[in-house]
């Protein structure tokens, strides 16, 4: 079981979230963050490359929203490739990943998303990028390595909604085992 398709925030500041909605990226929810949403940047005045990058990324998001994974991966690819300086292009970069996980494709999105944690270290979409990683490492029946994954997800990120998403797939695996603790953190 996977979490139905997802959206993204901008991609100056992204906070993950899974929509309600059937898939189609709107808005930010603050409530869920198992798929980040994604939403169209501020339109202020932006150079007029980043306006051609704007069009691509929207024309993605388009087409990653009535199904047509094949044509979003295509211009994610062209902003991450082309337009590698763009603000588009950690945002891009994780959707692509996206798009081989809603097409089932989950070897591909197991070798993006780590190219996307590789690349985009600091991002807040780190925790659903492992998050979705170690989904997808579930759903090729490999539960070694989505259950440490999963671990990871919930030691490193421990308040966070993916830690809980994770805990409660290292139950499952572990057939009612205590998950992992969380955190405290010091104020």
């Amino acid at each position: 079981m996977h979490p139905p398709g997802g959206e993204l925030p901008p991609p100056a500041a992204t906070t993950p979230a899974r929509p309600n909605n059937g898939g189609a990226i709107k808005a930010p929810s603050t409530t869920d963050t198992t798929t980040p949403k994604a939403q169209k940047p501020p339109t202020s005045a932006a150079p007029q490359g980043e306006d051609n990058v704007k069009s691509i990324y929207d024309e993605a998001l388009s087409s990653m929203n009535s199904g047509d994974y094949k044509a979003a991966r295509k211009n994610f690819i062209s902003i991450t490739k082309e337009h590698s300086s763009s603000k588009y292009n950690e945002s891009a970069r994780f959707l692509l990943a996206e798009t081989y996980y809603k097409e089932g494709k989950y070897e591909d999105a197991i070798l993006s998303y780590q190219e996307f944690v590789k690349l985009a270290p600091k991002s807040s979409q780190i925790p659903a990028a492992k998050l979705k990683q170690g989904l997808s490492f579930l759903e090729i029946k490999d539960k070694d390595t989505a259950s440490s994954i999963f671990k990871q997800v919930a030691n490193d990120y421990p308040n966070s909604k993916e830690a809980e998403i994770a805990n409660i797939k290292l139950k499952g695996l572990t057939g009612g085992a205590k998950p992992a603790p969380k955190k405290i953190e010091d104020d």
